[in-house]
């Protein structure tokens, strides 16, 4: 430490001496340092599973690097902590040699016993979990979370994993390739999220504490969810305050699945620039579930759709698009106010098993949409007839 002391100079005033402190010299304070750590995860890198990161003890401006390997991860993850917005906590996939994704598969993972979840159940629901651990307080988000670059697949009900405790459970029908709750500020950016239950489970659901705000879902690949010959799972179910959809490839659901492609709930959705293949909804717009924060919020007023592709051809074509308004009875809570603009919509059945086609499945009157400069093309798959 160096100590710097007062000098003190002397001024003549008429017959005295007048003594005064001379000027201190100004010293820059030192900036805080926040100390950012790297966790590599990969065969001869330093942490050989998944489970042997801190995740625990994440911070801001933390990473975890999952690089490809050519034998999938087979491990569960629960995400906990919090980054901040100029340092979010990132979970990244580093690509093999010709651009592969790191692969985490439901099938057979295991859970490291670091891993506290709110209560066991949770376990089965999800292959990655972004939720308060037991040992947070009530009311704890797990906020600035960047997920990117990572295939999840496999929580699908007819697999099993290890929980934390060491048991065999089998996942639920309703499990997830991504799960999240009680959270804000998420970006899902350039994932695969297959063959599951659900792709993104997205729950609001009472209390702030339970409320997901802010998330982006931007350039992800979903596709080969849902559940054969059942209506409740979908590539995407989401009820959130502030979700935004864009680039994204919305693929087929699972063979035999009946579920919608995109089924939201949220308040201040923003769907852009995405291509759908068929659902039994492509989107299935409706009101909050769980969730009067969601109901209340002034961004509900508006749901904005734009510059997506709406592919209805190939095997299980819908002949319902688009619903919009709600599914719970209280027709209070309804959507009430769709923009659904610059959008293609493609058209081509086979009318041999599909009569017609609506664009539009609209609940009440209490509904409005704005519906312009949109491009639909409609055509006929049937054999043997001329379009």
């Amino acid at each position: 430490m160096v100590s710097l002391k007062n000098p003190v100079s002397t001024k003549r005033r008429g017959s005295t001496l007048s003594r005064r402190p001379a000027r201190r010299p100004l010293l820059e304070g030192l900036e805080r340092r926040e100390l950012l750590t790297t966790y590599d995860v990969g065969q001869g890198l330093a942490y050989t599973t998944i489970g042997s990161v801190p995740w625990t003890k994440l911070g801001p401006g933390d990473t975890v690097n999952i690089h490809w390997q050519t034998q999938a991860y087979h491990e569960k993850i629960l995400i906990s902590n919090s980054g901040t917005a100029a340092a979010p906590i990132r979970v990244i996939g580093i690509p093999g040699p010709s651009g592969q994704q790191p692969v985490i598969d439901g099938q057979n993972a295991t859970t490291n016993s670091q891993f506290h979840y709110i209560y066991d159940p949770q376990q089965a629901n999800a292959l990655v979990l972004i939720e308060r651990s037991s040992d947070q307080a009530y009311g704890t988000l797990p906020s600035y979370i960047d997920i990117e670059g990572l295939d999840l697949r496999n929580a699908y009900y007819t697999n099993t994993f290890t929980d934390s405790h060491g048991a065999t459970q089998s996942y639920a029908e309703f499990a997830a390739s991504l799960y999240i709750e009680g959270a804000d500020n998420i970006t899902l950016h350039n994932n695969t999220l297959d063959n599951s239950g659900l792709g993104l489970f997205i729950l609001s659901n009472g209390d702030e504490a339970h409320t997901v705000r802010n998330v982006m879902v931007d350039g992800n690949h979903i596709y080969g969810n849902g559940v054969p010959n059942q209506y409740l799972e979908h590539n995407v179910y989401s009820e959130a305050v502030g979700i935004t959809y864009q680039y994204n490839n919305f693929g087929p659901l699972r063979a035999g699945a009946q579920g919608s492609n995109l089924k939201d709930r949220s308040a201040g959705t923003v769907i852009r620039y995405n291509y759908f293949a068929p659902g039994g909804h492509i989107l299935d717009l409706v009101d909050p579930e769980d969730s009067n924060i969601v109901a209340t919020d002034p961004s509900f007023t508006n749901t904005n759709v734009y510059g997506n592709i709406l592919d209805n051809t190939g095997n299980n074509t819908s002949s319902l698009l688009i619903h919009f308004g709600g599914d719970s009875g209280n027709t209070a809570i309804y959507r009430p106010h769709l923009n659904f603009y610059d959008n293609t919509i493609v058209n081509t059945v086979d009318q041999s098993n599909q009569w017609r086609t609506i664009l539009f499945e609209v609940d009440t009157n209490s509904q409005t949409l704005d519906v312009r400069n949109n491009i639909i093309y409609n055509n006929s798959a049937t054999p043997g007839a001329t379009p």
